[in-house]
């Protein structure tokens, strides 16, 4: 029998806001000394630009930060390594509506028709505090050139599936037709989705015998109907890869998935 081991990790994740100094008044100083300015996102209506409807793109945010230190804030904006800038506010919070043909208006040869999907906009906040210091911080929204994605619900799942493993008996490995029901829950992230099962129910049935049980949850992404697992770990630690389609007409999903162990499995999601 293969051995496979549960491997139980935490992982801290520490967010640091990094400050540039400098002298040069063109370049971003330190906030007060006796505190930092950190902007914030508070509410995100649109993050993306719709490469289906380039006429009708548009992302849209807003921001606030301590009006006690700042006097106003400025949005800059890069796309493929061009910076420039959106605009300055001085009344927080601050809405900040930008469509597809003003993000290239100010870029030169560029235009709307040559955007493509996977293209991505970088906006990022400047602090500009009322002692004349200027503050970048790692507050930024990026906004990708993509497609509308509405998969989340609930879905009558099909799974076909081998495992290398010695352990499950053979009424379990082969998996054949085995069905299953799968959840997809939106991120706040367009075309990112938790899902309640990667597997479709697989590793439940193989893998009860080393005590898995239930769901193993993981995370797809949706990229103009094309499919793809990410940040997706499998319960014995192992990256789980793969990817598959989405049919438009049906919304039918279909999914090939594999682990670093060679099992393999495929998947048909059926909207209910």
């Amino acid at each position: 029998m293969k051995n496979r081991h549960i491997k139980i990790s935490i992982v801290t994740m520490v967010i640091l806001m990094v400050f540039g100094c400098d002298y040069n008044e063109d370049d971003l100083m330190q906030p007060y000394a006796t505190g930092t300015v950190f902007p914030e996102i508070t509410e995100v209506k649109s993050s993306f630009f719709n490469s289906f409807d380039f006429d009708n793109a548009f992302i849209d945010f807003t921001v606030d930060v301590d009006t006690d230190i700042a006097e106003s804030i400025t949005i800059e904006k890069t796309f493929n390594g061009i910076t420039t800038t959106i605009g300055s506010y001085s009344e927080v919070p601050a809405n900040v509506n930008v469509t597809a043909a003003e993000a290239v208006a100010d870029i030169d040869g560029v235009t709307v028709d040559d955007l493509e999907v996977g293209d991505v906009f970088t906006f990022e906040i400047i602090v500009n505090s009322k002692n004349g210091l200027k503050t970048r911080s790692n507050v930024l929204l990026n906004a990708a050139v993509a497609c509308t994605s509405s998969l989340a619900g609930t879905y009558t799942c099909i799974a076909n599936g081998q495992s290398t493993d010695d352990g499950p008996g053979p009424d379990e490995n082969p998996a054949i037709n085995y069905p299953y029901e799968i959840t997809l829950t939106e991120t706040g992230t367009n075309g990112i989705y938790t899902m309640s099962d990667f597997s479709g129910g697989l590793y439940e049935l193989w893998y009860d015998i080393y005590g898995i049980g239930g769901d193993s949850p993981g995370t797809i992404s949706d990229v103009c109907n094309a499919i793809s697992y990410t940040n997706t770990s499998g319960p014995f630690g192992s990256v789980i890869s793969g990817g598959g389609s989405v049919d438009p007409a049906s919304g039918v999903i279909t999914i090939d998935g594999s682990n670093v162990f060679d099992d393999t499995w495929n998947l048909v999601l059926t909207p209910k």
